[in-house]
This record gives C-alpha cells, sequence and structure tokens, in this order.
C-alpha cells in the first residue's frame, strides 16, 4: 500500500514538473515572439520614412502650420494666368497692314541712323537712338508674331545716300522723328486691338519726347 502510494505521488511531481515546464516554455515563446514583432515594426518604421520623399513635411505636422511653408503655387498661377503674349482675337486686314508699316517705317528709321553712324563714325546720340529704334522694332515684331502676321524683311542702309556734314544728319534726323510721330496718328484709327495701339502710343512718345529733341540739340 505504501508503495502504491509513493508511485502515486511520483508520478503527480512528475507531471506537476511537466505542466510547470511547458508554461515557461510558452511564455518565452510570447516573449521571443513580441520581440520579434518589435523588430519587424522598427524596419516597417525605417523603410517608411527611408521612402519619405525629400523634403515632404509629414501629415502629422500639417496642424502646425509647416506643409505649406516655402510654396510659390500662387506666384506660378498668377504669371501663367496673365496671358500677356496670348493673342486675342484675330486682326483685321486694316489692322494687319496697320502692324506692317509701323514695322516698316521703324527699320527704315534704323537704317537712317546706322547710315549715319558708318558715315560719323560712334557720334551722339545717333548711337543711342539707333538701340531704340532697334528696341521699338522687338516691341512691334513681338506684337506681330502673337498675332500670326508675316514680319516684313529688315531694311539695310547701303541705299541711303551720305550726308555731307553732321547737321545735315541731325535735321535728317529731326524729320524722321516727326514722320514716324505722324504715322502713328495715322495708323492708331485703324487699330481696335488695345495692346498694339499702346505699343504705338508708347513708339510715338518716344519720338517726340527722346529722339526728336535729342537730334533738335545735335543741330
Amino acid at each position: 500500500m505504501n508503495k502504491r502510494i509513493q508511485i502515486i505521488i511520483l508520478v503527480s511531481a512528475l507531471i506537476s514538473v511537466l505542466i510547470l515546464s511547458g508554461c515557461a516554455g510558452i511564455d518565452a515563446s510570447a516573449a521571443v515572439g513580441d520581440q520579434i514583432q518589435a523588430r519587424n515594426g522598427n524596419r516597417n518604421l525605417s523603410a517608411a520614412v527611408d521612402q519619405q520623399p525629400a523634403g515632404q513635411i509629414p501629415e502629422s505636422e500639417v496642424g502646425n502650420g509647416r506643409r505649406g511653408q516655402g510654396q510659390t503655387g500662387a506666384g506660378r498661377t498668377q504669371s501663367a494666368g496673365m496671358g500677356s503674349g496670348i493673342a486675342r482675337e484675330p486682326l483685321s486686314e486694316q489692322e494687319v497692314q496697320a502692324l506692317i508699316r509701323a514695322i516698316e517705317e521703324e527699320y527704315g528709321a534704323q537704317a537712317l541712323y546706322q547710315s549715319i553712324l558708318d558715315t560719323f563714325g560712334d557720334v551722339a546720340p545717333f548711337n543711342r537712338i539707333v538701340v531704340s529704334e532697334s528696341q521699338h522694332i522687338t516691341a512691334l515684331v513681338r506684337q506681330a508674331e502673337k498675332y500670326g502676321v508675316s514680319i516684313p524683311e529688315p531694311m539695310d542702309s547701303y541705299g541711303i545716300s551720305p550726308f555731307a556734314t553732321l547737321e545735315e544728319a541731325c535735321q535728317a534726323g529731326v524729320e524722321a522723328e516727326i514722320a514716324d510721330a505722324a504715322l502713328y496718328d495715322e495708323l492708331s484709327p485703324m487699330v481696335s486691338h488695345s495692346d498694339i495701339l499702346q505699343v504705338f502710343d508708347n513708339l510715338k512718345s518716344a519720338s517726340l519726347n527722346s529722339h526728336l529733341p535729342a537730334f533738335e540739340a545735335c543741330q
């Protein structure tokens, strides 16, 4: 009897040991699993950070007002919407001819002043005004290109008779600028497009208020 009791006690103790060992193994496995999961989570977080585009501010910081700093989208939209180089309504044939005549007039003035420079050298005010005439031509050509108008060929100075004196050349400049302003007075009523009219007005003003006084002073 005592032997049987001893066997039962021994078996019970062995079972208890096995149960306790199994629980400890489960806890250890769980702990190891938690560590693995934590490491995987850290790696995933690192990968997410690595994939973040350079310079992009995380969504969590939107509330701090940092996301929109340094952006220039509004400025780009404003510039794109101005449309200063985009033609509106097509030009009438009358407007086309007015624009071509204006370009030819500025070509003629440029050729005249260049011929005087070729004769007398780099003399004032021709050396300055010939550059202005080039700018006038550019302003008119931009309008022609905007509206699809064929641009006439430039004139050269070879067919212009040379002047005997610089005073004669200055008088020719006076007459050229007066004729230039008068032409814009003639052409403006033929034009309804405000952008072309603005260019005409600017060039007429330059002739009367800048070029003409300079030529009158050099006589």
